[in-house]
Protein backbone atom coordinates (compact mmCIF):
# COMPACT_ATOMS: atom_id res chain seq x y z
CA UNK A 1 0.00 0.00 0.00
CA UNK A 2 2.82 2.40 0.82
CA UNK A 3 4.45 1.93 -2.59
CA UNK A 4 1.09 2.34 -4.36
CA UNK A 5 0.54 5.56 -2.39
CA UNK A 6 3.95 6.82 -3.56
CA UNK A 7 2.98 6.03 -7.16
CA UNK A 8 -0.31 7.90 -6.71
CA UNK A 9 1.48 10.93 -5.26
CA UNK A 10 3.92 10.96 -8.17
CA UNK A 11 1.03 10.82 -10.63
CA UNK A 12 -0.81 13.59 -8.78
CA UNK A 13 2.32 15.73 -9.08
CA UNK A 14 2.34 15.13 -12.85
CA UNK A 15 -1.33 16.12 -13.09
CA UNK A 16 -0.59 19.30 -11.14
CA UNK A 17 2.41 20.09 -13.33
CA UNK A 18 0.46 19.84 -16.59
CA UNK A 19 -2.62 21.65 -15.26
CA UNK A 20 -0.57 24.46 -13.71
CA UNK A 21 1.20 24.94 -17.05
CA UNK A 22 -2.25 25.65 -18.50
CA UNK A 23 -2.95 28.22 -15.79
CA UNK A 24 -5.24 25.92 -13.81
CA UNK A 25 -3.32 24.74 -10.74
CA UNK A 26 -5.09 22.35 -8.41
CA UNK A 27 -5.09 21.76 -4.67
CA UNK A 28 -3.11 19.10 -2.83
CA UNK A 29 -3.58 17.72 0.67
CA UNK A 30 -2.96 14.42 2.42
CA UNK A 31 -6.15 12.91 0.99
CA UNK A 32 -6.20 13.99 -2.65
CA UNK A 33 -5.16 16.24 -5.47
CA UNK A 34 -8.11 18.04 -7.02
CA UNK A 35 -8.92 20.76 -9.52
CA UNK A 36 -12.16 22.70 -9.41
CA UNK A 37 -11.64 23.99 -12.96
CA UNK A 38 -11.68 22.33 -16.38
CA UNK A 39 -8.44 20.45 -17.06
CA UNK A 40 -6.66 19.37 -20.27
CA UNK A 41 -7.93 16.32 -22.13
CA UNK A 42 -7.10 12.96 -20.52
CA UNK A 43 -6.48 14.53 -17.10
CA UNK A 44 -8.68 13.89 -14.04
CA UNK A 45 -10.06 16.50 -11.69
CA UNK A 46 -9.45 14.25 -8.70
CA UNK A 47 -6.62 11.86 -7.82
CA UNK A 48 -7.25 10.03 -4.56
CA UNK A 49 -4.29 9.61 -2.20
CA UNK A 50 -6.05 7.53 0.42
CA UNK A 51 -8.05 4.32 0.37
CA UNK A 52 -10.57 5.81 2.81
CA UNK A 53 -13.97 5.81 1.17
CA UNK A 54 -16.04 8.40 3.04
CA UNK A 55 -13.77 11.47 2.56
CA UNK A 56 -13.22 10.61 -1.09
CA UNK A 57 -16.94 10.30 -1.78
CA UNK A 58 -17.36 13.69 -0.13
CA UNK A 59 -14.63 15.09 -2.39
CA UNK A 60 -16.36 13.68 -5.48
CA UNK A 61 -19.69 15.21 -4.48
CA UNK A 62 -18.03 18.55 -3.79
CA UNK A 63 -16.42 18.64 -7.23
CA UNK A 64 -19.66 17.53 -8.84
CA UNK A 65 -21.31 20.61 -7.36
CA UNK A 66 -18.73 22.91 -9.00
CA UNK A 67 -20.40 22.75 -12.41
CA UNK A 68 -17.56 20.99 -14.19
CA UNK A 69 -18.28 19.92 -17.78
CA UNK A 70 -19.48 16.36 -18.35
CA UNK A 71 -16.71 13.84 -18.76
CA UNK A 72 -14.58 15.06 -15.87
CA UNK A 73 -12.62 12.29 -14.25
CA UNK A 74 -11.72 10.65 -10.96
CA UNK A 75 -8.56 8.60 -10.60
CA UNK A 76 -9.48 6.12 -7.87
CA UNK A 77 -5.91 5.26 -6.92
CA UNK A 78 -6.77 2.27 -4.72
CA UNK A 79 -9.92 1.10 -6.53
CA UNK A 80 -12.03 1.50 -3.41
CA UNK A 81 -14.81 3.73 -4.72
CA UNK A 82 -18.16 2.80 -6.23
CA UNK A 83 -19.30 5.82 -8.24
CA UNK A 84 -21.96 4.29 -10.49
CA UNK A 85 -24.80 5.72 -8.46
CA UNK A 86 -23.24 9.17 -8.56
CA UNK A 87 -23.41 9.24 -12.35
CA UNK A 88 -19.96 7.95 -13.25
CA UNK A 89 -18.86 5.21 -15.64
CA UNK A 90 -15.63 3.20 -15.60
CA UNK A 91 -13.18 4.49 -18.17
CA UNK A 92 -10.14 2.33 -17.40
CA UNK A 93 -8.90 -0.33 -15.02
CA UNK A 94 -5.14 -0.40 -14.59
CA UNK A 95 -2.29 -1.17 -12.21
CA UNK A 96 0.39 1.01 -10.69
CA UNK A 97 3.88 -0.13 -11.67
CA UNK A 98 7.35 0.65 -10.33
CA UNK A 99 10.92 0.14 -11.46
CA UNK A 100 13.58 0.24 -8.73
CA UNK A 101 16.33 2.86 -8.94
CA UNK A 102 18.59 1.87 -11.80
CA UNK A 103 22.36 2.04 -11.95
CA UNK A 104 23.33 5.15 -13.84
CA UNK A 105 24.42 4.62 -17.43
CA UNK A 106 25.16 7.01 -20.30
CA UNK A 107 22.04 8.02 -22.25
CA UNK A 108 21.88 5.98 -25.42
CA UNK A 109 22.29 8.06 -28.53
CA UNK A 110 18.93 6.86 -29.91
CA UNK A 111 17.11 9.05 -27.36
CA UNK A 112 17.09 12.83 -26.99
CA UNK A 113 15.50 15.32 -24.65
CA UNK A 114 13.15 17.91 -26.17
CA UNK A 115 14.77 21.29 -25.60
CA UNK A 116 12.73 23.61 -27.82
CA UNK A 117 9.08 24.48 -28.35
CA UNK A 118 9.36 23.19 -31.92
CA UNK A 119 10.65 19.79 -30.80
CA UNK A 120 7.96 19.54 -28.13
CA UNK A 121 5.29 20.31 -30.74
CA UNK A 122 6.79 17.61 -32.98
CA UNK A 123 6.79 15.22 -29.99
CA UNK A 124 3.10 15.86 -29.32
CA UNK A 125 2.21 15.47 -32.99
CA UNK A 126 4.01 12.11 -33.06
CA UNK A 127 2.18 11.09 -29.87
CA UNK A 128 -1.00 11.73 -31.86
CA UNK A 129 -3.53 11.90 -29.03
CA UNK A 130 -4.30 15.63 -28.87
CA UNK A 131 -7.91 16.48 -29.60
CA UNK A 132 -8.90 19.05 -32.16
CA UNK A 133 -5.39 20.42 -32.39
CA UNK A 134 -5.43 21.64 -28.77
CA UNK A 135 -1.98 21.39 -27.17
CA UNK A 136 -1.71 19.43 -23.92
CA UNK A 137 2.03 19.80 -23.37
CA UNK A 138 2.78 23.51 -23.59
CA UNK A 139 6.25 25.06 -24.07
CA UNK A 140 6.34 26.40 -20.52
CA UNK A 141 6.95 22.85 -19.30
CA UNK A 142 10.40 22.91 -20.90
CA UNK A 143 11.60 25.55 -18.43
CA UNK A 144 11.35 23.03 -15.59
CA UNK A 145 14.45 21.01 -14.77
CA UNK A 146 12.27 18.31 -13.21
CA UNK A 147 10.32 17.67 -16.44
CA UNK A 148 11.65 15.76 -19.44
CA UNK A 149 10.12 14.84 -22.78
CA UNK A 150 12.28 12.15 -24.39
CA UNK A 151 12.13 11.09 -28.02
CA UNK A 152 13.71 8.59 -30.37
CA UNK A 153 13.87 9.20 -34.10
CA UNK A 154 13.64 7.15 -37.25
CA UNK A 155 14.67 8.78 -40.55
CA UNK A 156 14.96 12.07 -38.61
CA UNK A 157 11.32 12.00 -37.55
CA UNK A 158 10.20 11.32 -33.98
CA UNK A 159 9.06 7.71 -33.88
CA UNK A 160 8.54 7.24 -30.15
CA UNK A 161 8.70 9.02 -26.85
CA UNK A 162 7.80 9.27 -23.21
CA UNK A 163 7.46 11.96 -20.54
CA UNK A 164 8.92 12.07 -17.03
CA UNK A 165 8.67 14.21 -13.91
CA UNK A 166 10.99 14.05 -10.90
CA UNK A 167 8.93 14.25 -7.70
CA UNK A 168 9.43 13.77 -3.97
CA UNK A 169 8.06 10.22 -4.34
CA UNK A 170 10.17 9.23 -7.34
CA UNK A 171 9.91 9.75 -11.08
CA UNK A 172 6.48 9.76 -12.70
CA UNK A 173 6.64 8.39 -16.25
CA UNK A 174 3.78 8.66 -18.71
CA UNK A 175 2.69 8.93 -22.34
CA UNK A 176 5.04 6.27 -23.71
CA UNK A 177 4.34 5.78 -27.40
CA UNK A 178 5.70 4.35 -30.63
CA UNK A 179 8.30 1.93 -29.26
CA UNK A 180 8.43 -1.57 -27.82
CA UNK A 181 10.98 -3.97 -26.41
CA UNK A 182 14.61 -2.88 -26.43
CA UNK A 183 13.78 0.56 -27.83
CA UNK A 184 11.38 1.30 -24.98
CA UNK A 185 13.84 -0.11 -22.46
CA UNK A 186 16.45 2.31 -23.79
CA UNK A 187 14.02 5.16 -23.11
CA UNK A 188 13.51 3.96 -19.54
CA UNK A 189 17.29 3.88 -19.09
CA UNK A 190 17.48 7.43 -20.42
CA UNK A 191 14.99 8.56 -17.77
CA UNK A 192 17.06 6.85 -15.05
CA UNK A 193 20.14 8.64 -16.32
CA UNK A 194 18.44 12.03 -16.16
CA UNK A 195 16.99 11.41 -12.68
CA UNK A 196 19.34 8.87 -11.07
CA UNK A 197 18.75 6.98 -7.85
CA UNK A 198 14.96 7.25 -7.90
CA UNK A 199 12.22 4.67 -8.48
CA UNK A 200 10.16 5.08 -11.65
CA UNK A 201 6.38 5.05 -11.23
CA UNK A 202 3.62 4.75 -13.78
CA UNK A 203 0.39 2.90 -14.48
CA UNK A 204 -0.71 0.68 -17.32
CA UNK A 205 -3.86 -1.23 -18.37
CA UNK A 206 -3.80 -4.85 -17.31
CA UNK A 207 -3.45 -6.07 -20.90
CA UNK A 208 -0.19 -4.07 -21.31
CA UNK A 209 1.54 -5.17 -18.11
CA UNK A 210 3.59 -7.99 -19.65
CA UNK A 211 5.84 -5.69 -21.66
CA UNK A 212 6.57 -3.52 -18.62
CA UNK A 213 7.31 -6.51 -16.41
CA UNK A 214 9.78 -7.69 -19.04
CA UNK A 215 11.70 -4.45 -18.43
CA UNK A 216 11.88 -4.98 -14.67
CA UNK A 217 8.73 -3.19 -13.54
CA UNK A 218 6.47 -4.80 -10.94
CA UNK A 219 2.82 -4.23 -10.08
CA UNK A 220 1.86 -2.32 -6.94
CA UNK A 221 -1.93 -2.49 -6.93
CA UNK A 222 -5.04 -1.67 -8.88
CA UNK A 223 -6.51 1.70 -9.78
CA UNK A 224 -9.65 2.70 -11.63
CA UNK A 225 -10.45 5.80 -13.63
CA UNK A 226 -14.04 7.01 -13.62
CA UNK A 227 -15.64 9.58 -15.90
CA UNK A 228 -18.75 11.65 -15.21
CA UNK A 229 -21.57 10.80 -17.61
Amino acid sequence: MEAAAAAARANAAWCETVCAAHGSPGELDALAWRSRRPVPAFYPNLVTLTSEIAPMLEAVRELDACGLPSGWGVKDSFRTLSLDRLGFAVLLDAEWIVHPPARRRPIRSSWERAESAETLAEWEEAWGQSRGGARIFVPGLLARADVAFLATRRARRIAGGLAALRTDSGVAISNAFGVEGAALEAGIEAVSDLFPGLPLFGYEPVEDLARWRAMGFRSLGSLRIWTRR
